[in-house]
């Protein structure tokens, strides 16, 4: 066991503290440990400062951080495992560089964690950690992957932005950063997060599953009727279950999902449903200029009310269909024939994404 001591050279050989009491102050600042340091289980009852020190192959497994950890600026080369350490007290790795695969397995901060600015170059796995006070991951850079699975933590301060790219998938994870994020008053990163998360469900279902009980006994009725059937129908080879099973096999809720997503973007994104309006007012008023859909109500020499398409711009067809859109096409306007049914058609879908408009603008209005 150690007191208060200084270690502010160089190690040109490997260093073992395994299982190691630092009794006092511990100050290994701008140390470096060139062939490797081992800190298993050793234990720092008070402040220890790593400040800009330099790890090739460092092992903190089992340490415990009584005291004031911090871990400056420093760099760490080669392997880095601090698997299972128990930090007791503020722990502070800002601006630290991790070159290499970072461990941090298990690892139980009781107070406060503050990892901003760090750099980690390859794969930083945080996999089962405890964060019991504040995680603060701002302005960190992730190079590569950036692992919370099974972890727990209260309030986790990092932008979306810089780790949407790096987070492996863990559904758990994502339903605690959006709750995260809605507590912090950070809405964008709510939605985006959240839209993610829609985006990964949906890529991980399959369009045709067999799996259900329910798919299963509707596949053994229909393939009872189909064998009944040709018996007595020999020439309807169609109702056979090869070609009907798919109907019952077609996972529905993956479609459901594509259709939310480029429609609304899962309920929190307006651009998509603005655009969409835009879009089918176009494709509609072109259509009924391009086709002779639409006429203009005039009263002939007999005054009769008459439809006539003669003098019907294009610019008149793009009005009559953003009118329509809303659902209030103009008076002066009528389709012709049955491209009344297109005008309700595009009336219905209208007013499906005014819906969706609404319920997306006052969902960010009341949160």
């Amino acid at each position: 066991s150690f007191s208060d001591v200084i270690f502010n050279n160089g190690f040109d050989k490997s260093v073992d503290f395994t299982k190691t009491n630092f009794n006092g102050r511990v100050n290994f600042d701008k140390a470096s440990f060139c062939n490797g340091a081992d800190f298993i289980e050793s234990e720092f009852n008070k402040k220890v400062n790593f400040e800009n020190a330099v790890f090739y192959n460092a092992v903190f497994s089992g340490a415990k951080f009584r005291g004031y950890a911090d871990f400056r600026k420093s760099k760490f080369y080669d392997s880095i495992i601090l698997d299972g350490i128990q930090f007791y007290n503020y722990a502070n790795f800002v601006e630290a560089k991790f070159n290499h695969i970072s461990s941090f397995h298990w690892v139980s901060f009781y107070d406060y964690a503050n990892f901003s600015k760090a750099e980690f170059v390859k794969k930083a796995n945080f996999n089962r950690v405890r964060f019991k006070d504040d995680a603060d991951f701002r302005g960190a850079l992730f190079g590569s992957s950036f692992s919370l699975m099974e972890s727990n933590f209260e309030r986790f301060r990092v932008e979306w932005d810089n780790i949407k790219d790096h987070l492996i998938y863990d559904p758990a994870i994502y339903l605690l950063l959006i709750n995260n994020f809605k507590n912090m008053g950070s809405y964008r990163d709510a939605d985006n997060c959240y839209y993610q998360y829609r985006k990964q469900v949906q890529k991980n279902k399959k369009w045709h599953s067999s799996s259900s009980k329910f798919i299963k006994l509707g596949a053994w009725i229909w393939n009872e009727m189909a064998s009944y059937l040709r018996i007595v129908y020999n020439d309807i080879q169609w109702l056979h279950l090869r070609y009907l099973s798919r109907i019952y096999q077609f996972n529905w809720s993956k479609l459901y999902d594509l259709i939310s997503e480029i429609s609304c973007g899962y309920g929190v994104r307006i651009l998509p449903i603005i655009l969409w309006m835009i879009g089918l007012s176009l494709i509609f008023g072109f259509s009924y200029y391009i086709f002779t859909g639409i006429g203009e109500i005039v009263s002939n020499e007999a005054s009769k009310t008459v439809i006539s398409s003669e003098n019907v711009s294009i610019l008149d067809s793009i009005y009559f269909s953003i009118m329509a859109m809303t659902g209030k096409p103009p008076i002066s306007y009528s389709p012709i024939g049955n491209w009344k049914y297109i005008v309700i058609i595009e009336s219905l879908l209208g007013y499906l994404f005014q819906a969706l408009f609404v319920f997306v603008i006052i969902r960010k209005l009341i949160r």
